[in-house]
């Protein structure tokens, strides 16, 4: 077991130190990643108990409607939740956060922690050590695509108020659950329609993520004159 724990473990633990290189200008502490990362992980047990209670008020397997609530909502917007709430019990109440680049960093870190304990669920039950070589550049780097464009968003809210405050965190779910739940929806169905997740969803979605870390590496000085 411990094997696999390491095994599983291992593609997080790589893409956290990677990221965290993308934050060049202000990086974030790494104590606070690691926590990040951990309540990210603890996360995904929550998401196990709870899931079958969701799973039993599915419709009838086989049914298209049931396949896209299973996606959208069971899948993607249940899991998103849960990781926001990783999130902003560690990152969205730390004075550390204090850019919408920290957001994506903190973000990014607790979806590695959830995308890392479904690594040993999933080589828990194959065996197959390929099955997390492959998870590490498709499933895992979704679970960074998706959480880490909510953290933007959560980030940035951090700095607003009022009605924007609220538009900027709804945004955050919206652009999280929609992607995520398109990419599970053709994964779901099988097929050639499998394909879209890994040629079109995924690409677009870490495309996206990439250009939000890019536009806010260029602002990360206005939230830190002081570093002028």
């Amino acid at each position: 077991m411990l094997h696999y724990v390491v095994l599983g473990f291992a593609p997080g633990i790589f893409w956290l130190w990677y990221f965290r290189h993308k934050d060049d200008l202000e990086p974030e502490p790494k104590s606070l990643l690691i926590k990040a990362f951990i309540v990210g992980a603890a996360s995904a047990f929550l998401a196990l108990l709870m899931r079958p209670s969701l799973e039993a008020l599915l419709p009838v397997a086989g049914e298209w409607y049931g396949v896209v609530i299973d996606a959208y909502g069971v899948t993607a917007l249940f899991e998103e939740l849960i990781k926001l709430t990783a999130f902003m019990a560690v990152a969205y109440i730390d004075r550390e956060l204090d850019e919408p680049l920290d957001g994506i960093m903190y973000g990014v870190a607790v979806a590695l922690g959830f995308a890392s304990v479904e690594n040993v669920i999933y080589l828990e039950a194959t065996g197959n050590w390929i099955v997390v070589a492959q998870r590490s550049f498709t499933a895992v780097l979704a679970h960074v695509a998706f959480t880490g464009s909510l953290g933007y968003f959560y980030g940035a809210a951090k700095f607003s108020h009022g009605l924007r405050k609220l538009g900027l965190m709804l945004a955050g779910i919206v652009v999280a659950v929609i992607p995520h739940g398109t990419y599970d929806y053709f994964l779901f169905t099988g097929g050639r329609q499998a394909l879209l997740s890994l040629a079109v969803v995924l690409p677009l979605s870490l495309v996206m993520l990439g250009l939000k870390i890019r536009w806010h590496r260029a602002r990360s000085q206005d939230y830190h004159p002081e570093n002028v």
